[in-house]
C-alpha cells in the first residue's frame, strides 16, 4: 500500500513540474520574457533590419538556446549558442514593417536543442494580395526639349620661363653660356624647371630672363670665335636670332615655345 502512494506522489510531482513549465513558455510567448535556471532572455528593439534577442547568460557551463521566432505573416525556428557567461545579443528573422516579434523558448545544456514551432503557421493570416497599381495617366504636356551639355571647364593657365647665365672664362680657357626653357601649370614651377635645365649645360650663374603667361618665348646662344659668349631672347625664334646675332656673333638654333591659348 505505502509503494502504490509513493509511486503516486512521484506522478503527481512530474505533472505538476510539467504543468509549471508550460505556463512558463506560454508567458514567455505573452510578454516576450522569461526566466530558465540561469538564463533570463527578452525581445528588443529591432537592431540592423532583424528581430533581437537579449539574452542574459549566467550559466557557468556552455549551452544552447532554441528559440521559436513568430510575428505576424510567419514563424522561425533558430538555436543560438551560449558559450561563456554575460549579455549576449541574437539576431532573428528580417523585420516586418508595422510588427513586432514574440517567441517562446528552450534552454538545452546538453545533447541536440530543437523547439517545435512550425504548428503555428497556420494560425498566421495569409497576406492579402497586392491591389494592382492603376495605369499612369498619359500627359497632353509636349515633350520637353532636350538639354545642351554644359560646355568643358577652361584650361588652366600656363607658364613659360626662360633661363640664361655665362660663366667666365678661366686662366687659359674660354667661357661657357648656358639656356634653359620649360612650360609648367605655375609660375614657380615653370621658373624651377629652366634654371634646372640652365645649370645642366655646366653653368653655375644661371638666372631667369623672361617669364610669360600668354604668347611665345624662345633664346639662343651664340660665340664670336674668341671666347666672347651672348644670347638673345624674344616671343619669336627669328627675333631672338637676330638679336643675338647683332652682337657679333655666331648664334645657334633656338629653343623655346608658347604657352596653352585660352579657348
Amino acid at each position: 500500500m505505502g509503494e502504490r502512494i509513493s509511486f503516486s506522489r512521484r506522478v503527481m510531482s512530474l505533472l505538476i513540474r510539467h504543468f509549471l513549465f508550460t505556463v512558463c513558455l506560454l508567458a514567455f510567448a505573452a510578454t516576450g520574457e522569461v526566466w530558465a535556471d540561469c538564463t533570463t532572455a527578452s525581445i528588443t528593439p529591432p537592431l540592423a533590419g532583424h528581430y533581437a534577442l537579449s539574452v542574459d547568460n549566467r550559466c557557468a557551463k556552455p549551452a544552447q538556446l532554441a528559440v521559436c521566432w513568430r510575428w505576424p505573416g510567419g514563424v522561425k525556428a533558430e538555436t543560438y549558442r551560449l558559450s561563456k557567461p554575460g549579455r549576449v545579443t541574437f539576431l532573428g528573422p528580417e523585420v516586418t514593417t508595422g510588427s513586432a516579434a514574440t517567441s517562446t523558448w528552450l534552454h538545452c545544456l546538453k545533447g541536440e536543442c530543437r523547439i517545435e514551432c512550425l504548428a503555428t503557421v497556420a494560425n498566421n493570416p495569409p497576406p492579402s494580395p497586392a491591389t494592382p497599381a492603376k495605369p499612369a495617366q498619359q500627359s497632353s504636356l509636349p515633350p520637353a526639349a532636350p538639354q545642351t551639355p554644359p560646355p568643358p571647364p577652361p584650361p588652366a593657365p600656363q607658364w613659360g620661363a626662360i633661363a640664361a647665365g655665362i660663366d667666365t672664362a678661366q686662366s687659359g680657357g674660354t667661357g661657357h653660356a648656358g639656356v634653359g626653357w620649360a612650360l609648367a601649370d605655375s609660375v614657380d614651377a615653370a621658373r624651377q624647371a629652366a634654371l634646372n635645365q640652365c645649370k645642366r649645360q655646366g653653368v653655375a650663374n644661371c638666372q631667369i630672363v623672361d617669364v610669360y603667361d600668354h604668347g611665345c618665348g624662345y633664346i639662343t646662344t651664340g660665340n664670336n670665335g674668341s671666347g666672347g659668349y651672348g644670347w638673345g631672347t624674344a616671343a619669336s625664334a627669328q627675333r631672338a636670332v637676330e638679336l643675338c646675332a647683332s652682337q657679333g656673333l655666331t648664334c645657334q638654333k633656338p629653343i623655346g615655345g608658347c604657352v596653352r591659348q585660352a579657348p
